[in-house]
C-alpha cells in the first residue's frame, strides 16, 4: 500500500467537495506560512486521513501525538511527508488493529 494514493488522495477528493484548496501533489504544503489549509481545515483533513486509514487498512493510527508534533522535520509539512510518515507507521506495525 502507498498512503499517498490509497489514503491521502481519497480524503482530498472528499474535501474538494468543500473546496479545501488542496492539490494532489506530494509537494503540497500543509503546515506553515505557505500552507494550503487553515487550522480548522487542517484538523478536518487529519481526521479524514485517520478515518480513511482505518477504513482502508483496518488499523487505527493517531497522527497528531506529542511525538509527531515534536518531530523535525515535521510529518505535517507536505502531503508527501505525511504519506511517508503514514507508510512507516503502517509498515512498522505501530498502528493498532481496529
Amino acid at each position: 500500500m502507498h498512503a499517498l494514493e490509497d489514503i491521502i488522495y481519497s480524503v482530498i477528493d472528499v474535501l474538494e467537495e468543500a473546496r479545501s484548496g488542496l492539490r494532489k501533489n506530494p509537494d503540497t504544503v500543509l503546515f506553515g506560512l505557505d500552507a494550503s489549509l487553515d487550522s480548522i481545515a487542517l484538523i478536518t483533513f487529519i481526521t479524514g486521513v485517520e478515518e480513511q486509514t482505518r477504513a482502508t487498512t483496518g488499523k487505527t493510527i493517531r497522527i497528531v501525538t506529542p511525538e509527531t508534533l515534536a518531530m523535525d522535520p515535521s510529518p505535517f509539512q507536505t502531503l508527501g511527508s505525511l504519506a511517508a510518515y503514514l507508510d512507516k507507521q503502517l509498515q512498522d506495525g505501530r498502528a493498532a488493529q481496529s
